[in-house]
């Protein structure tokens, strides 16, 4: 495995998680809210906790589950496997997002005003299902990785070709002594094309087609690399659509000019 295509997918993987997780916070902040409405309106004090460990665990679930996503994109897109390194980071995380699981419980306010969950291990629930939800994602990430492992390979041709250029000739036991000077990048126009016509959310679409115009005017590649992100981040729900683009993407920006300010 390149290890410039392994950092390159790395740091994919870590964006398109940063913006999923975006979402779900977002998602579980307003849930909390209503579960929290729910048991007031009901009158029952003593189902705060319960209620709460409730949503503890399926925001659990999503997170885990958003940052498994987000590596099998990102590696898919650049058409490596995910190695055991991906696992670790996922136990690691997954462990960080337990604790701050049981802290939330623990700390809320009407937990605390009630005394709810003193002395009972409640926390266990939580870290019971952290440990089958990485499970069920390694599970996947591995899948991943067997059929990138075991995707057939393609038939090789024996045949001798010497080409110059992007608009080169094909030339079959002979010698090309042409240049062509050409701009070779990134196919920016079958990516918005696929955009286009791949993205029914309007307000997504434009704000992400906005992004790609952005990177696409990059003068040099400090801001290359920064509004290769900002897309990346724009587009994160939609790897599966731009995921077969990236590689070249990337490409393109580390080939810009260095910035000479």
């Amino acid at each position: 495995m390149s290890d410039v295509r392994k950092a390159e997918a790395e740091r994919l993987a870590e964006l398109t998680w940063k913006a999923k997780r975006e979402r779900i916070v977002r998602d579980f902040g307003d849930e909390r809210n209503r579960v929290i409405n729910r048991v007031t309106h009901s009158g029952n004090a003593g189902g705060y906790l319960p209620a709460l460990i409730a949503w503890a665990v399926e925001r659990l679930k999503a997170n885990i589950a958003a940052h498994a996503d987000a590596y099998i994109e990102a590696f898919n897109a650049f058409h490596l496997s995910c190695d055991e390194a991906a696992e670790k980071k996922l136990w690691q995380a997954a462990s960080e997002f337990a604790a701050g699981s049981i802290m939330n419980v623990r700390n809320d306010r009407s937990v605390k005003r009630h005394r709810l969950g003193l002395g009972s291990p409640w926390h266990l629930e939580i870290e019971r299902e952290m440990h089958t939800s990485v499970k069920e994602a390694i599970a996947r990430l591995r899948h991943q990785r067997a059929t990138v492992q075991n995707h057939p390979k393609e038939v090789v041709v024996n045949q001798t070709f010497n080409a110059t250029g992007p608009n080169s000739r094909n030339n079959v036991n002979s010698t090309d002594n042409s240049t062509n000077i050409v701009h070779q990048g990134v196919p920016f126009a079958e990516l918005r094309k696929a955009i286009e016509s791949g993205i029914e959310d309007g307000t997504r679409r434009v704000a992400i087609l906005e992004s790609l115009a952005n990177l696409e005017s990059a003068p040099d590649r400090e801001s290359g690399s920064t509004r290769y992100q900002q897309f990346i981040a724009a587009a994160a729900d939609y790897m599966t659509l731009i995921g077969p683009f990236l590689p070249a993407l990337g490409h393109w920006v580390h080939n810009l000019a260095t910035s000479l300010t």
